[in-house]
């Protein structure tokens, strides 16, 4: 899936009758969305692979927030108990 992705964002990137603001700038926070996607389905899947998408994602646009948001939370469920992670996860994220 990953690679069927970026082949559609290579496409747009490629394709010069394709013009918007800050094309170069929305086509690396795509790819990185994808790479941080991919980091995400094998880290839940107890692959240590996960971390190299996370560091494609960094290389390919550091100011993208959802790997930040995704580092945390996985440094403090690795650090934390479960019963304290899910706590935490309520009060960040407001969820329940």
């Amino acid at each position: 899936m990953l690679e069927g992705c970026l082949q559609i964002i290579n496409k747009v990137e490629k394709d010069s009758s394709i013009i918007f603001k800050d094309k170069k700038k929305l086509i690396n926070k795509a790819k990185s969305n994808r790479y941080i996607g991919t980091a995400i389905i094998l880290k839940n899947a107890k692959s240590d692979k996960y971390k190299i998408y996370v560091r494609k994602a960094i290389k390919q646009y550091p100011f993208n927030i959802k790997i930040y948001k995704f580092l945390i939370k996985n440094l403090v469920k690795d650090i934390l108990d479960p019963n304290l992670t899910q706590k935490f996860k309520d009060k960040m994220f407001k969820t329940k």
